[in-house]
């Protein structure tokens, strides 16, 4: 069941959901606004597909994710992990349409949470689709 930081609430266990919602309020949750940029690397290319939408006809937003760690190549997903991530939408996509993902190029050694930049463009009219930033971090050797 979701729950509603804004309403009062009883419930057993309460303490582990009054922390929930007081980590809740302390976030900020307002969406920054991430530049388009030119001169990226094409990375992969999608054909958005049934299962790629939400009951209410969308892409569903975990599948831009995907995309952007599906055009990721394996070595990087040895050396490094995501720490964060944040995506505009910016044009709906709708089944059928193809999405390219550009990504600015991993520097040769990256800083501690070096952000990456991703833009997915539908390819019909070359409209981007949505803007991320992920912030990746290196994985120690074991």
């Amino acid at each position: 069941p979701a729950v509603d930081c804004e309403k009062e609430f009883t419930s057993p266990g309460g303490d582990e959901l009054t922390r929930f919602c007081e980590d809740f309020a302390s976030v900020d949750r307002r969406a920054k606004k991430i530049a388009v940029r030119s001169g990226l690397k094409a990375a992969a290319e999608f054909q958005v597909r049934n299962s790629d939408l939400d009951v209410n006809g969308h892409v569903n937003n975990t599948r831009y994710a995907q995309w952007i760690l599906d055009s990721t190549p394996s070595e990087a997903h040895r050396r490094y992990r995501v720490d964060r991530y944040e995506v505009n939408f910016l044009t709906e996509v709708q089944v059928g349409d193809a999405v390219a993902i550009e990504s600015a190029p991993l520097e040769a050694s990256p800083k501690p949470a070096t952000p990456l930049y991703f833009l997915g463009r539908r390819l019909s009219d070359g409209a981007a689709a949505f803007a991320a930033l992920a912030a990746v971090v290196a994985v120690k050797a074991a």
